[in-house]
């Protein structure tokens, strides 16, 4: 065994290639921390991967391999079977034809279907590796961004991520399947594309699934949960925390170090109600929303957000200042909306949390949506099922015969 860690060895030797499972290589690139433990900044899509990855191992029917960014390693197994895979963080190169497809880290793992999450420079780069290799690719979408006005071939144009548009345009045009999370997303893919995507909803995070608040248990207190970047607009959280002093907010905010070092002691000094964690683990946050009253969101944009799903798996309610996927909120009653402006957002919070009636018909809902249809094993089983068809139908269907080393 590996000596860092009990639940972590060397690859073993390679299966019998006659008899092997298929191998499914999956693109997670800031996933190291869920996968391994190592110390790096993780998002809702990362949780979202590792949740299909974990489960996909659990069904035995996949030889299951994912690749992060990290320093070059030997791949390491991990105890669930999980081969993990590391790769330096260097820029997309899509538009140098890829000579030697067999020397990269994708070629190294020689899958034979390969699946990433989300629309970005990590996809373009498998997206590029799987047409050199003719191996098929199942793309994820993430965001609803994925189908902006700045997604075109060649666009040098950013999304709300400051992602660059030609990026998604050539992971959703090079993948042999796209899938997509919300009803919504189905309708953008077929008005943009003229063909459906395939729609997988997101699996429910492996949590304690929580009875439904009735009624508001820890003051009020909320809970935001982002990162430091123009999309997630934790300056939209603090103002609320401001327009709030009354109720307590806990702020996990990736990266806010990177506005100085003592940034988080000038926040909290100068709103006692807020507090603020940089760097914080999945169970770690987990236990966060046990301890707070409603989930708070401020994002220009989203697919279905992750955090969503444990709002739900706490029994608790949501308040969103503009993303509602599939009409969760509005329609369906697991929270509010509010009109997209700092100030009607703590409106909209403080009058759900004085509201002891509305409160618990919304944690209601939100803990019947989770339940109803993010089931994780459920899902696990569709995305189990679209890898196969993917391999039985694309041009290469036959097993890939390398092995990773």
């Amino acid at each position: 065994m590996d000596s860092t860690s009990s639940a972590v060895s060397r690859i073993a030797p390679p299966l019998n290639l006659e008899a092997r499972k298929p191998r499914v290589c999956v693109s997670l690139p800031y996933a190291s921390q869920l996968l391994t433990g190592t110390a790096m900044y993780f998002g809702g899509a990362e949780v979202r991967g590792t949740t299909f990855l974990n489960g996909l191992a659990a069904t035995q029917a996949w030889d299951v391999h994912a690749v992060v960014v990290g320093p070059p390693a030997p791949p390491m197994r991990l105890a669930n079977g999980v081969t993990v895979h590391t790769k330096l963080e260097a820029p997309c190169r899509i538009t140098v034809p890829l000579a030697t497809p067999a020397e990269t880290v994708w070629g190294r793992v020689a899958a034979d279907v390969y699946l990433a999450f989300g629309a970005n420079e990590a996809s373009a780069e498998v997206a590029h590796y799987c047409r050199a290799a003719q191996r098929p690719l199942v793309l994820s979408i993430a965001s609803d961004a994925a189908f902006d006005a700045t997604v075109y071939e060649l666009s040098i144009v950013c999304d709300a991520y400051g992602v660059v548009g030609h990026f998604p345009w050539y992971a959703i045009n090079g993948a042999h399947t796209v899938v997509v999370q919300t009803d919504h997303q189905q309708a953008l893919y077929r008005a943009r594309y003229g063909s459906d995507a395939v729609l997988i909803r997101n699996p429910a995070p492996q949590q304690g699934h929580r009875p439904p608040r009735t009624a508001v248990a820890n003051g009020g207190r909320m809970l935001w949960v982002g990162r430091v970047d123009p999309n997630k607009r934790y300056e939209e959280a603090l103002l609320l925390a401001a327009a709030l002093p009354h109720r307590e907010m806990i702020m996990v905010c990736n990266n806010i170090l990177s506005l100085g070092e003592g940034t988080i002691d000038e926040l909290q000094t100068a709103m006692p109600n807020l507090m603020v964690a940089d760097q914080v683990a999945l169970p770690d946050i987990e236990g966060l929303f046990r301890f707070s009253d409603v989930l708070v969101n401020t994002s220009v944009v989203e697919g279905f957000p992750n955090t969503f799903l444990q709002a739900g798996l706490a029994g608790i309610p949501i308040v969103s200042m503009v993303v509602d996927p599939d009409g969760m909120l509005s329609q369906h009653g697991c929270g509010r909306v509010s009109d997209g402006t700092s100030a009607g957002m703590a409106h909209t919070v403080e009058t759900l949390l004085a509201n002891d009636n509305a409160y618990a018909a919304a944690a209601t809902a939100c803990s019947a949506w989770v339940h109803g249809r993010h089931d994780a094993s459920a899902r696990v089983a569709e995305l189990s099922a679209v890898l196969a068809q993917a391999l039985a139908l694309s041009p290469a269907g036959d097993l890939a015969t390398g092995a990773a080393a």
